[in-house]
């Protein structure tokens, strides 16, 4: 199994996620050398294998977590308000008041990785997603 590094809780359909951008695996792979000595990872598509192939050569083998940037980081923190808006229209904002900030951070970058992750299989089936 692919180490999973972008996102570790997210599968769709059961594929493991790209080791780059978290959307989900669609055949590609890396390992190193092709050695069992380094880890094998799953990517999504070409651009995504090229740039894990550049970060795994450069740090002997290993492509580390990805962080995001502050931008990201930004807008998941922005998406608290929506988050809290949606929770009290469907009743469920006592629940999430009890949520710690990571967990509701985790809540909204779940949310959208499986939006990304739609929009993506969408376009793979030549469908203009906008």
């Amino acid at each position: 199994m692919a180490k999973r590094l972008g996102h570790p809780k997210f599968t769709f359909l059961g594929l493991d996620p790209c080791a780059i951008c978290g959307f989900e695996g669609r055949g590609f792979g890396f390992r190193l050398d092709l050695s069992g000595l380094y880890p094998h990872y799953v990517f999504c598509s070409m651009p995504c294998v090229r740039i894990g192939e550049a970060i795994a050569k450069s740090n002997g083998g290993k492509i580390e977590k990805m962080a995001l940037s502050d931008i990201e980081n930004h807008a998941i923190v922005d998406a608290r308000l929506q988050l809290w808006e949606a929770a009290q229209r469907v009743g469920i904002a006592d629940h999430i008041e009890k949520m710690s900030p990571e967990q509701i951070d985790d809540l909204v970058k779940s949310v959208v990785i499986g939006f990304q992750a739609s929009i993506q299989r969408a376009m793979g089936r030549g469908e203009v997603p906008f």
